[in-house]
């Protein structure tokens, strides 16, 4: 089945493979749907086409709809839930299939008319859609006696614990006007992915929004989950630029010039969108389908921008007029640093960004793709696109914290013994080459100081030797005048000269023995010299010792760490062969797997041809034979007072 729907300044064409058992309703033109075309001077003023019940229209509502009224002869209206400027929503009881459904309810002028006809194609085209974020539409109907053309829609409510029946909450009533928690953050992620799912299920049936804002999106009570609604049917709920009210509230419509139309909520807009887009044929021209996508792709990252921002991408203010808002929108004028004055996280802004990017390649290329990115997200994996070492390792932090971190820990481990090991071994090469500077500097200056002690021990020996020569002649010379004295003592006439004698004498005397004591002294300093050579001596060699030991160290602690190198050499060379053998090994699978099934494909395709030349042959040895001479069909005999009835003729498709 397919068919081409149109409403105003929006043109959505739709496929469908199945059957279609009888005819869609007629769909006017796309010219006869447009706006009247209007010089650009007048875009504000222009008349909106495709306008449903406007102000009185609306106040029929209540007069018409009430509790327990049938529509169509099938729906009884039980409660309603929701009303906006050109419809009604109820809680009604479906009688035929005996189920409660949700039913949107269009007044129009005439239940035959173009407009009534353009729900129903809508209504048709939201139905081929099958996803569970979006709102199913199940059937559409018209009441004639009420003058309603109305839309059976899945009811989307849920029982909570209390028993009481809560209905889905239009996802603008969630966005958080404080700073969002993380908790909320990663919720509105969650929705907008859901969102984009069932906005992808769309596009594969060539259906697209091209209004998408958080009042289209609903949210379940219990389940949480986000569901896309009036796909095709938010056009119709469209007002003229000039008419009061916020901007954000409204869906409008332009007709502007060169063939250009704009419709949409002028704060979600996407640019290109907001400057008006020509008649597109989807299914017929890849370039119209890539830029419906676009449009579609650029709302969704509106509605992902209000929840983390707390307002839409082209919010001008609640003063501000449609028009306003519509140059600002084609200027792509979103704060981005409202999302970073939200603490918004990086990867999530930049999801944002990309969505919201004023050139449509640069965009996510589809629905899908976004959704891709913001499951990524949520999972902490790195989505398309994103690089960098660090934040995949992050990430992957995030997602297997036990295993990251005992790779981490292995890694930072491996990195520390290597570091340590480098650092002790320059550390004990520096030892060694001071060592070694040391230890030659004490051997230049032992040799110095053993030469300095020969050669001072050698003056010792030769003082000493001076020394005692003297002092012996001094004693022998004190000793040979005193024993001379002595004699002319003994020789003297008088006891004067005799005492004065033996006086001098004895002088001498004490003057020999003076100088043994000074032999004696220079002795015992001799000595003393010696031993304070051999202590020095003795302290060099423990010096020496201990530095040829501490060098002996040094070297065997840096052989150590030289075979710790080698090993860790050997190990890692041992982990790249066993890698590259089981890479090699990977590699010889993958071509075996691929031979066996080339082969195989190989087979089935002698196999088909075979079987190929035999239907072949057959069809042959068939057309050739002689076509068997049918025999005469008997005359039935008509019944005496019974006439034949006529035979009914099939048509040419049924065979």
């Amino acid at each position: 089945m397919g068919g081409t729907m149109r409403r105003s300044g929006v043109a959505q064409t739709v496929t469908d493979s199945h059957e279609q058992t009888s005819p869609a309703p007629p769909v006017a033109p796309y010219a006869a749907q447009a706006l009247t075309p209007a010089p650009p001077a007048t875009i504000a003023a222009a008349p909106l086409g495709a306008t449903i019940a406007q102000g009185p229209a609306a106040q029929t509502v209540s007069s018409v709809l009430a509790p327990g009224v049938v529509v169509a002869d099938r729906y009884v209206l039980e409660r309603e839930i929701g009303s906006g400027a050109t419809a009604v929503v109820w809680r009604v009881h479906d009688r035929q299939l005996r189920r409660d459904v949700a039913l949107k309810v269009f007044f129009v002028d005439d239940v035959h008319g173009r407009k009534a006809n353009e729900v129903s194609s809508e209504a048709q085209a939201s139905s081929w859609i099958r996803s569970d974020h979006v709102v199913r539409i199940h059937n559409a109907c018209v009441d004639a006696k009420l003058g309603i053309v109305a839309i059976d829609m899945e009811l989307c409510a849920e029982f909570g614990d209390d028993g009481a029946e809560h209905f889905a909450t239009e996802l603008g009533a969630l966005v958080p006007r404080a700073r969002p928690t993380h908790a909320e953050v990663r919720e509105a992620a969650r929705w907008v992915m859901e969102a984009a799912l069932g906005v992808h299920s769309a596009h594969t049936r060539n259906v697209f929004h091209r209004d998408l804002k958080p009042a289209n999106v609903l949210v379940s009570h219990a389940a949480r989950r986000a569901q896309v609604a009036d796909f095709g049917l938010a056009a119709y709920e469209i007002s003229r630029p000039d008419e009061a009210g916020p901007a954000k509230a409204r869906t409008v419509a332009v007709d502007m010039s060169a063939g250009r139309f704009l419709a949409g909520t002028p704060e979600y807009m996407a640019p290109e969108q907001a400057r008006g887009v020509p008649r597109l044929d989807p299914d017929g021209n890849p370039q119209h389908r890539a830029l419906l996508q676009g449009i579609d792709v650029y709302g969704l990252g509106a509605v992902l921008f209000e929840l983390l921002a707390g307002h839409a991408p082209h919010d001008a203010g609640p003063d501000a007029d449609v028009m306003t808002v519509v140059a600002k929108a084609a200027a792509n004028q979103v704060p981005f640093d409202a999302l970073a004055r939200r603490r918004v996280p990086r990867r999530l802004r930049a999801i944002v960004r990309r969505a919201l990017d004023t050139d449509p390649t640069k965009r996510f290329a589809t629905a899908k793709d976004m959704a891709a990115a913001l499951r990524a997200f949520l999972d902490d994996r790195p989505f398309p696109g994103e690089r960098g070492l660090f934040g995949a390792l992050y990430l992957a932090g995030r997602r297997h914290p036990g295993l990251v971190a005992s790779v981490v820990a292995s890694m930072l481990f491996l990195a520390l013994t290597i570091g340590l090991s480098t650092w002790r071994l320059r550390a004990l090469d520096a030892e060694l080459d001071d060592g070694d500077r040391r230890l030659a500097a004490l051997e230049a200056e032992t040799t110095r100081k053993q030469q300095e002690i020969t050669d001072l021990q050698k003056r010792i020996v030769e003082n000493q030797e001076t020394a005692r020569q003297q002092a012996q002649a001094a004693a022998e010379s004190a000793q040979s005048l005193a024993d001379s004295l002595r004699k002319k003592a003994e020789t003297a006439g008088s006891e004067a000269e005799r005492q004065k004698l033996l006086l001098r004498a004895k002088e001498a005397s004490l003057q020999a023995e003076k100088e043994h004591g000074k032999e004696l002294v220079a002795q015992h300093e001799t000595e003393v010299a010696q031993l304070r050579f051999e202590r020095e001596m003795a302290l060099n060699e423990q010096k020496l010792k201990h530095q040829q030991e501490t060098t002996k160290l040094h070297t065997e602690q840096a052989q150590s760490i030289q075979q710790l190198r080698d090993e860790h050499a050997k190990e890692k060379q041992r982990i790249e062969g066993e890698h590259a053998k089981e890479i090699a090994r990977l590699n010889a699978d993958h071509a075996t797997a691929m031979k066996q099934t080339d082969e195989s494909y190989r087979r089935d395709i002698k196999r088909v041809e075979d079987e190929r030349d035999k239907l072949r042959a057959r069809v042959a040895q068939l057309e050739s034979a002689p076509a068997p001479t049918p025999a005469p069909a008997p005359v039935p005999t008509p019944t005496p007072g019974r006439e034949e009835p006529p035979r009914r003729r099939l048509p040419p498709t049924v065979r």
